[in-house]
């Protein structure tokens, strides 16, 4: 084998390579390098250069480094395909999964208008519902409440009888009924049981301090009053009537002299 001389005739190829010259940056970090990977002494040095005298051993460990350095290049290659092929994978599959959730909703969501109508007709059926069976029942126990109020009012001095309580058991067992078919009635029903269920707890908190045979007084901040109005509203919103009102002794003896004067002038 030869080379074409510079003067133009042909010349044999070296047969290997004498020396290296290799152009860094950073010479000590170079010299770092070759001393550390190699373990190479310099064998000369000057301000801007270093020399290393590579042996057999020396070019073994080099050409074992590269292999190793080629080795580790084709795995992080192909590590870096098989993360690829996995991160594709995988967005496929969330393509996939997304499609079938949209076509998913899309369902539900026709589905849905499909139920609207019946579920339109349902409430509107529900609201129509009457409470005429229940309205009769609420009807005797909301008066019942004024009754027993207004005769605790008609006393002189007003006070409560022993065993005062105001009545809720029809609210109990058939509010929730109410609740179902007339939100609207329910909300109204509802109050006046609160207002009683106020009233009661005002006298059994005061009868426990004072005794339960002591005669207790109606006062102002018992709650009577509204509660008696209360009663009065849910019996006209269910289109109850109201009770006939109780007169206190007074009032009676009075209106029963007014009846016999008149009979007399008769």
């Amino acid at each position: 084998m030869s080379e074409i001389q510079s003067d133009g005739t042909e010349g044999a190829w070296p047969e290997a390579i004498a020396a290296i010259t290799l152009f860094e940056e950073d010479l000590e970090a170079a010299k770092r390098f070759y001393q550390e990977v190699f373990e190479l002494p310099v064998a000369f040095e000057d301000d801007a250069s270093a020399v290393f005298k590579f042996g057999k051993r020396q070019r073994d460990d080099a050409r074992a480094l590269l292999a190793q350095r080629e080795l580790k290049f084709a795995n992080d290659l192909a590590a870096s395909d098989r993360a690829k092929k996995a991160a594709e994978e995988a967005v496929t599959t969330a393509n996939m999964r997304a499609h079938a959730l949209a076509d998913e909703l899309q369902e539900a969501q026709n589905k849905i208008k499909e139920l609207r109508p019946q579920l339109e007709a349902a409430r509107a059926e529900l609201e129509a519902k009457p409470v005429n069976d229940v309205a009769p029942l609420f009807g005797t126990e909301l008066r019942d409440i004024r009754t027993k109020i207004e005769r605790v009012k008609a006393t002189t001095p007003p006070s409560y009888p022993p065993g005062f309580q105001l009545p809720g058991e029809c609210f109990t067992k058939y509010g929730p009924v109410l609740a179902e078919r007339r939100k609207d009635l329910y909300a109204i029903v509802e109050r006046a049981y609160a207002a009683a269920h106020h009233v009661n707890e005002n006298v059994r908190t005061r009868q426990a301090r004072k005794g339960a045979h002591m005669l207790l007084g109606a006062i102002a901040e018992g709650g009577l009053d509204e509660a008696h109005g209360l009663a009065g509203e849910a019996l006209d919103a269910l289109g109850q009537a109201h009770n006939e009102p109780v007169e206190s002794s007074l009032r009676r003896a009075a209106r029963q002299v007014l009846e016999d004067l008149g009979g007399m002038d008769q």
